[in-house]
């Protein structure tokens, strides 16, 4: 009962702090993030605000720009990503000129909102369109195609931000569809134990360049990889005695002494983004070794995959 009463009162406490954002456009209002900044490459101290939306299912990117002149931000939002990623998003005419804020509305397809969750925004290309005004000393003319990047103070980890808000979020309404590309794991009983997870993940054969592996490790946890022409001959071994499960993905770099030198999180192949269970696959990739091979490149990129099961 004392337990029960402890949780109460944290819940209650913790309620005004997650409140939910929303962004109004019209008649329409989207859940949605807190805005953030670019900075402008042009000088302007005002730089680029951007938030991200929901529109049911559907993924939304949300420019502003403020401005004394009416404004309106039109055509193409091309967003530039670190990885060399180019997304060109199209106009919807979902345009508005409010309290000297310019704001338009873009849809992100999955595969879009995918790609940005794996590597962080760059820059942003976008254009205005404006009245020439002319005032005592100033001829102004906001028009234009202009660019602000995500650099400097500006600068946020939006694959976070994409991930906590579309996926992490605890803010969907009871029955509203997750987004298609994300896969929710199912609720854990209480009295579910852990156990190992047998099965491959992958196919393929031991013989083959591309040699993917099969489920190994301790705990609840099955661990599959995939990298070009080479073998895991030190298997980590994880302990996880959670009541948890999903299937979490990692981007790993490994050299040519069989090292693992660097792991990320991915959302492509992934079912949960758990913290617990990301840092145990993280800690595990870690701690894998494959097979040295001097004629591999210097830094070989692949993935490692760990499944957590309940029985």
């Amino acid at each position: 009962m004392k337990q029960t009463l402890i949780f109460l009162t944290v819940m209650l406490f913790m309620l005004p702090l997650t409140a939910q954002d929303f962004f109004f456009h019209g008649e329409k209002s989207y859940p949605c993030t807190e805005v953030f900044g670019l900075q402008s490459n042009s000088g302007d101290s005002e730089g680029l605000q951007i938030l991200f939306a929901k529109d049911g299912s559907k993924a939304l990117i949300i420019v502003r720009k403020e401005s004394l002149f009416e404004l309106t931000i039109s055509g193409k939002l091309i967003i530039y990503l670190e990885d060399g990623t180019v997304i060109s998003c199209i106009d919807r005419g979902l345009n508005d000129y409010v309290d000297n804020i310019a704001s338009s509305v873009y849809y992100l397809t999955d595969e879009e909102l995918t790609k940005m969750a794996n590597s962080n925004i760059n820059a942003i290309r976008y254009k205005l369109e404006g009245d020439i005004v002319i005032t005592k000393n100033l001829v102004y003319d906001a028009g234009g195609d202009y660019t602000a990047s995500n650099k400097g103070s500006y600068r946020t980890n939006y694959p976070a931000v994409i991930t906590s808000f579309f996926i992490e979020s605890t803010y969907k309404k009871p029955g509203e569809p997750a987004i298609p590309f994300m896969k929710t794991t199912k609720p854990v009983e209480e009295t579910a134990k852990p156990t190992i997870s047998e099965e491959a993940l992958f196919g393929g054969s031991a013989e083959g360049p591309n040699y993917q592996g099969q489920s190994s490790g301790s705990g609840n946890a099955g661990i599959g990889f995939s990298l070009s022409g080479r073998d895991m001959v030190g298997i980590p071994s994880i302990k996880d005695d959670s009541q948890k499960e999903g299937k979490v993905t990692l981007k790993i770099k490994v050299d040519r002494n069989g090292k693992v030198i660097n792991a990320e999180y991915t959302i492509a192949g992934s079912t949960t983004s758990d913290p617990y269970l990301k840092e145990l696959s993280v800690d595990a990739a870690l701690n894998a070794k494959f097979n040295p091979d001097e004629n591999a490149p210097e830094v070989q990129q692949g993935t490692m995959t760990f499944v957590f099961k309940m029985k």
